[in-house]
């Protein structure tokens, strides 16, 4: 397996938290964890890349640190990640509503989904 960073300058740190679940990325872009669902995992660094030796089979999850207070509750959520959706929807005169439930695997209170500010609750009227 190799993790490959688009970026001409590369990664310029790896600092793997044992057991080896997690390792912290940081480029000219930004830091970014990567963390291993289903146990351990090597990395070694090839120029822009992140190898797996070994090879790997598994889950992994990787988010942008943007801010260090970020790390707590991304480590906290890591274990749980949604692998399907169902969606219903109803209309009711000028009303539409949508219903997403998440198939998730760990603990669904803890799932943490990207939204864009378009994607969140919005009131919208027409005239």
């Amino acid at each position: 397996m190799a993790l490959y960073i688009s970026n001409p300058i590369g990664i310029s740190l790896i600092h793997v938290t044992l057991p080896g679940t997690k390792a912290k990325v940081t480029t000219s872009g930004g830091s970014y964890i990567l963390y291993s669902i289903n146990g351990p995992i090597s990395l070694t660094q090839q120029q822009n890349a992140l190898v797996s030796p070994a090879g790997f089979t598994g889950t992994l999850r990787l988010a942008k640190l943007k801010d260090a207070s970020q790390e707590a509750i991304l480590d906290a959520s890591a274990a749980t990640y949604a692998t399907g959706l169902s969606m219903t929807y109803s209309v009711a005169n000028d009303v539409s509503t949508q219903v997403w439930t998440w198939k998730v695997v760990g603990t669904a209170s803890k799932l943490l989904i990207l939204s864009w500010p378009h994607h969140r609750l919005v009131s919208i009227s027409i005239y």
